[in-house]
């Protein structure tokens, strides 16, 4: 027998109006990367990251007047075990192509961009990536951690290019000049 439940689940109910508290319920949930199972009832991997993330918003849903209750919890069917399984992989793939989209430009701008733009689309690029990695129920972590040491690799390799021009250009005059 294992030590742990495989999941972590958050049921609740919010007030149907004002409706922002729905929507709130909603986006926190996306942004953490949980798995709506059933309108009300939704799941992360057991985590002590998902515990204190689901923790957290059933304390903002009972200040919105819900009902939430955080749960430990495994399947009895080793089937549908891994049809969530499989539906959290997709939606860490989904996740990892919608920012990849959304870094895309981003990486665009920076190999043309002047050194006081390169800061402020690095802490963009920063902040986006930032965002993914806080999604609880995200099995895609390693190839976040790869992209992430690839960009700042990429950083790296854009913060030398004006001094090796410099440098090209300075070795340039002084091959020119005879010396």
């Amino acid at each position: 027998m294992k030590d742990s439940a495989e999941w972590i689940a958050l049921s609740y109910s919010v007030p149907a109006s004002p409706s922002k508290a729905r929507v709130f319920v909603w986006r926190r949930l996306r942004a953490l990367g949980a798995v709506t199972l059933r309108p009300g009832l939704a799941a992360l991997p057991n985590s002590a990251e998902g515990k204190r993330s689901f923790a957290l918003l059933a304390g903002k849903i009972r200040e919105l007047g819900g009902e939430p209750l955080v749960l430990e919890m495994d399947l009895v069917d080793e089937t549908e075990s891994e049809r969530l399984r499989a539906r959290f992989a997709d939606a860490g793939r989904r996740a990892l192509r919608e920012a990849m989209e959304e870094v895309a430009p981003i990486l665009e701008k920076l190999e043309t961009a002047e050194p006081a733009e390169r800061t402020q689309l690095e802490r963009s690029l920063n902040k986006k990536l930032g965002r993914l990695q806080k999604q609880s129920g995200n099995p895609l972590r390693d190839q976040m951690a790869e992209f992430e040491q690839t960009a700042g690799s990429l950083f790296e390799a854009l913060r030398g290019i004006p001094a090796e021009f410099s440098a090209m250009l300075r070795g340039g005059d002084q091959g020119g000049n005879g010396e």
